[in-house]
This record gives C-alpha cells, structure tokens and sequence, in this order.
C-alpha cells in the first residue's frame, strides 16, 4: 500500500523519467516489486521509453527489467489495464514520486511535526560540523543550523538537494551546505564530524550503513538516529543495541511511537584496521630511506598521519612517548599498527639523555621503523643492532595499541602543507 502523500491518477507514467539511478537501484527490492510484480511488468512493457531509461540510468538492473517485460510477453495490453497498472506502480512509489515531482508535499506531512526538543538534547550542537545523511527536506538539517557551525546535508535525490538550497536560501541560513551521497558512502573523510545524524533513512544494510556513520563521526563525537526505528523490538533495534547505542521513544503526529538511538563514537575495530593498512603501506614506501635518521618518531607517526590525513598528538621523543602511552604495560609480541618502544640513549644537540627508539609493527612479531635507514627487524633482535657512535643499543620497553596512538586525532590534509 502506497502512502497517499499525492494524487498520482493524473500523472503521467513517464513521472518515472525523473527517477534517479537510486531509485531505479532501490526498485527490485521495493514493495511493488515483490507485491505488484506483474503491473510494473506491464508497466514497463507498455513504456518502453521509461524501460530503456531505467536500465540506462542503471545498468545493474538491465536484465531484471527484460526479464519482467519477458513475463508478460503474451498479456494483450489495452488502455485500461496499463493505466490500472501504471497507477497501481505509481501509488507504491508514492514517496518517490513527491521527492521528484513536489517535495513541499512531503516537508507538510503532520508526522515531521515532532518536538525538536528529541533531538536536540541529545547532545551540545554549538559551533559543531554536523552532518545529516538523507536529508531529504531538512528536517534535522534546519532543527540544528541555528546552533552549528556547520551543517552537510548529504541527499541523493537532486529534486531534494535543490529544495533543501531554496529553503536555507529563504531562512537566511548560510552554514547549510548541501551535497549528493548514499548513508552506504558518505563523501567526507573518516573523523570528519562531530555529528553524525540521520532520521527514517537507516535499516537496509544495518552493518554497511552503521560502519559508514561511525567512519566519519570523530572520536568522541556522536551518532543519532533520530527517528531511527519504528516502537518495535527488531533486527533494527538488536543491532543498534549490540553496537552499544542508548535509546527511547518519542511521538510522530499521526504517525504513533517512534525510537531514537544515539552512540558516542569510540574508534572501531573497523576503522582502525583501515588505519593500521594505510599506515604500514605509507611506512613499506619509504623502505631504506635516511631522511628519518634520527626521527623515528616522527617516521611512525607520519606513517599514520600521511597514510590517512590526520594528524596524532604523542610525546617530543620516542621515550616520552612511550611513558606518555605507558608502554611498559605491553609485553609479549606486539600486534599489527602498534608502536614499538625501547630505551636508547645518546645525544642529540649537545643533549645525553634516553632518547628512546620507536618502530611500527607490521605483523609477526616484525617492525619497520628508522635507524640509519628505514628499515625492517624482528622486535627482539632489534636490541642487537649496531648503534650509532656514542649510543647504546635499544632496550626494549613494550608496545601501544593503535587505538590509544589515535586517541584525539584530528583530520589534516598533509599534501596541502608541502612547499
């Protein structure tokens, strides 16, 4: 059953030529698709022109479409079983047909008109980067533009992103910047906001969509999903819950009980692996290099931060750091992405002191870091090595985990600092 937002009787079937690739991408999973597969079937093969669009528009649905049109091939067409069809196609579709044809209609449906309160007492939105997925007419992005620096409304529909330009036009806003992008890729960098938010947008791809929200969400900062389920105990809810989200309901207007579920972000397990490949890549790249002699310090972090843009905050020297992260906690083989402390002394502008020595691990057991060349060692036999005159062999100390090395990072886009 379609939601009955707009009259679709006098539309025309080729209403669909404004579709987008999504939505053409979405179709074989729609309700109409499973329900009503024989009226779009006919749908199609009476509008060939909105047949050959949808599978140019998306080539990945091409042969689903010739295979609905061939399920039909010896039904005789006549006027009024294709409109029938058409407007049955039409009324499922219904909320994409208002997104493409008149999004006023949706931003005046009664259920948008629920206490603003919900979402924001969930957090301190002043001079925060905001970024709200779906956005569809605004309805987060303009809740909390008032208090943001700024605010990304991250839209697919076109339809929708040129209405949500109007409307911040017209409310004087000009901290609203409005762009195209899925909830399963969202074109910012990892650790671009402090708010990630979202409502009715969340729920096909839960472990896709919730890995891309947590991706571009700081550390420290948050992810709502507001509304993010109906009032019922689904795989939704299960798996927001086990991701560690808080939740409770609140009331849509005509539209009954509704939950929302927030998170303050930790660095996943998913995110730091992303970190520690790109990182051990960038390190691979600078094998036998000596322009870290003496800095490798500066090699390990630079790994991380050139690897990923971003930048870390650790101590002045090896030793600091690794009393700073309290190395000597971790004993035992280090794991991948970590750093690797000794105790090394010698001297450095006319200072004797523990310098120390610090190397990133790459995997069994095995580190690369800069001595008198970027190099790789066995993190034992590293206390072997032939030091420099006048220093004395590494002694080791123990490792970091990667997530306590990223710990307050912050994005930082290094190629635009070269001179």
């Amino acid at each position: 059953m379609g939601l009955n937002w707009m009259d679709v009787s006098n539309l025309s079937f080729n209403t669909l030529l404004l579709f987008e690739k999504v939505h053409f991408k979405w179709l074989p999973q729609s309700g109409i698709a499973k329900r009503g597969r024989n009226e779009l079937a006919i749908a199609f093969k009476a509008n060939p022109a909105v047949a050959w669009y949808a599978k140019n528009k998306c080539p990945e649905i091409a042969e689903w479409v010739d295979q609905l049109v061939d399920e039909v091939s010896n039904v005789q067409l006549n006027n009024h079983l294709v409109r029938q069809a058409e407007i049955e196609v039409m009324e499922a579709l219904n909320d994409w047909i208002v997104y493409v044809v008149d999004p006023s209609v949706y931003d005046a449906q009664p259920f948008l008109n629920w206490n603003s309160d919900e979402l924001l007492k969930l957090t301190d939105f002043n001079e925060k980067t905001v970024v709200d997925i779906g956005a569809g007419t605004g309805r987060l992005t303009f809740t909390v533009a008032p208090y943001a620096d700024c605010v990304y409304a991250v839209e697919p529909v076109y339809n929708l992103r040129e209405y949500v330009k109007k409307k911040s036009m017209e409310k004087g806003f000009n901290n609203v910047f409005v762009t195209d992008g899925l909830i399963t890729d969202i074109p910012f960098n990892t650790g671009f906001a402090d708010v990630t938010m979202s409502g009715h947008v969340f729920g096909d791809n839960l472990l896709g969509e919730w890995r891309e929200l947590e991706r571009i969400t700081k550390p420290g900062g948050i992810v709502i999903l507001c509304p993010g389920n109906n009032d019922k105990d689904n795989n939704v809810h299960s798996f927001l819950i086990d991701q560690g989200c808080s939740w409770s309901c609140f009331e849509e207007p005509g539209d009954g009980m509704k939950r929302k579920y927030w998170k303050t972000v930790q660095i996943s397990d998913y995110m730091a692996k992303r970190f520690i490949h790109n990182a051990i890549q960038w390190a691979k790249e600078q094998l036998d290099s000596t322009d870290y002699k003496f800095l490798c310090l500066a090699f390990v972090e630079e790994a991380y931060e050139r690897g990923n843009s971003i930048e870390i905050f650790g101590g002045c020297c090896a030793k600091e750091s690794a009393d700073m992260y309290e190395a000597h906690l971790n004993k035992g083989i280090p794991p991948e992405g970590a750093f690797v402390f000794y105790d090394c002394h010698g001297t450095i502008n006319n200072e004797y002191k523990n310098w120390g020595h610090v190397g990133l691990c790459i995997g069994e057991g095995n580190i690369i870091h800069a001595w008198d060349r970027v190099r790789i060692d066995n993190y034992l036999d590293m206390q072997n090595l032939q030091a420099a005159a006048g220093w004395t062999n590494p002694k080791y100390i123990g490792w970091t985990p990667v997530k306590r090395i990223l710990s307050g990072f912050k994005q930082k886009k290094w190629e635009e600092l070269k001179k």
